[in-house]
């Protein structure tokens, strides 16, 4: 069971996302995996309809949707690049 703490307190409208029961919470770490993997799903379906279907389909619409979840999932998980980015590079 997830128990919101005082510094990260989760966002509840992602925890009907994730099948939680009302009133609790998802952590950063875990609204940031939904994020990745939405911003990753939006290729999914471009691939099979530019490539399998060989349908003319505009790319920006899901660069769009790609960026706007890896970006802030990726904030929200701190990746290990990040990290590095905030350190200044020093390993």
């Amino acid at each position: 069971r997830l128990r919101p703490d005082s510094r990260d307190s989760g966002l509840p409208f992602f925890s009907s996302l994730l099948g939680r029961a009302p009133g609790t919470h998802v952590n950063k770490s875990q609204t940031g995996t939904l994020l990745l993997a939405i911003g990753v799903a939006a290729w999914l379906v471009y691939m099979p309809l530019k490539y399998a279907f060989h349908v003319e389909v505009p790319v920006a619409p899901f660069l769009a949707w790609h960026l706007l979840g890896v970006i802030p999932g990726s904030l929200l998980r701190g990746s290990r690049l990040l990290r590095l980015i905030r350190r200044g590079w020093q390993i």
